[in-house]
């Protein structure tokens, strides 16, 4: 179940985001993102340092095997437990990765170890919420688009094109 949360682009814009809106995107994104397959919402890309969870790929690294890419399924996993999702008991948003590398992830998923059964289950059931987290994460986003650009002219056609991905033709907010 989605949590319902209200988000604000810029300084007018105002998004709700329904339960049954949440569910909408989930399905768009994860028939887009993982073709609506439920193998790929845990999966991890031949030469990849990291796992790749949910329904926006969010990373995740082992203990010892960090890279550049910004790490996200940590903050994803604080963000279930800051709306009281029940994760389990292994885990926690400090928890790295259990696997190490792509062949020991496919070894435990061919093994069908409890560890991969757990995520697999949390990622199913969570994929509502985990658009909640997506939007969240979108919203904060865009102040720092516009911070990080050098003159008004480029703030104003970054934050245009972000207004147009988020109303429809007639005006109103897209979900």
């Amino acid at each position: 179940m989605a949590l319902n949360i209200t988000v604000y682009a810029g300084s007018s814009d105002k998004i709700s985001v329904t339960d049954e809106e949440a569910e909408m995107i989930a399905f768009k994104i994860w028939q887009n993102e993982a073709a609506g397959n439920l193998d790929y919402l845990i999966y991890w890309n031949q030469n990849e340092p990291f796992l790749s969870l949910g329904l926006a790929h969010f990373l995740w690294y082992g203990k010892h095997n960090r890279n550049r890419y910004q790490e996200m399924f940590p903050q994803l996993l604080a963000y279930f437990s800051q709306h009281n999702i029940r994760l389990p008991d292994w885990l926690k948003p400090d928890t790295p990765c259990p696997w190490e590398n792509r062949e020991a992830f496919i070894q435990a998923k061919s093994s069908n170890i409890s560890k991969y059964q757990d995520l697999y289950r949390l990622l199913v059931r969570t994929m509502p919420i985990q658009v909640d987290f997506i939007v969240e994460r979108m919203q904060k986003a865009l102040p720092t688009m516009l911070s990080s650009l050098d003159s008004d002219a480029e703030r104003h056609r970054v934050e245009e094109a972000y207004r147009k991905v988020l109303h429809k033709p007639d005006g109103s907010i897209s979900p």
